[in-house]
């Protein structure tokens, strides 16, 4: 797993377009989200499932979908999770990612330490992680 910093505050753009082509890529990652580091993937159905199964076997995880603001909220009922958007004040830099990004984005917490994130996700090629 390769770490990336990014500063949650004034996220650099070139990093955030980064995480965004991994993403649209259909490339899972791991990213500060609002509440902690979320494992983050580009919504689809399978994706969806792939989550629910994780989310299955961890207690802390419950999954988000959350979407640009443009976002037609009344399409969201067959989604099956909770819908919200990104909020700007608290982090700067995951609201950007959503915004950029070409589609929803699936979201479960995960570990907060780098050490516990790369033995829980292998899969996981780069996770951007807060400056401090």
């Amino acid at each position: 797993m390769r770490f990336l910093d990014i500063d949650l505050d004034r996220p650099d753009f070139q990093t955030l377009r980064a995480a965004q082509e991994l993403v649209d890529d259909n490339q899972p990652i791991l990213f500060p989200g609002e509440a902690g580091i979320v494992l983050v993937m580009r919504w689809s159905s399978a994706n969806r499932q792939a989550m629910m199964a994780r989310a299955g076997t961890s207690g802390k995880a419950v999954l988000a979908l959350y979407v640009a603001e443009d976002f037609d909220l009344t399409a969201s009922a067959g989604y099956g999770i909770p819908v919200q958007m990104a909020d700007v004040t608290k982090n700067r830099a995951y609201h950007t990612l959503v915004q950029l990004c070409d589609s929803p984005l699936i979201a479960m917490p995960t570990e907060d330490t780098r050490e516990e994130a790369a033995i829980a996700h292998p899969e996981v090629e780069y996770a951007f992680w807060p400056l401090r």
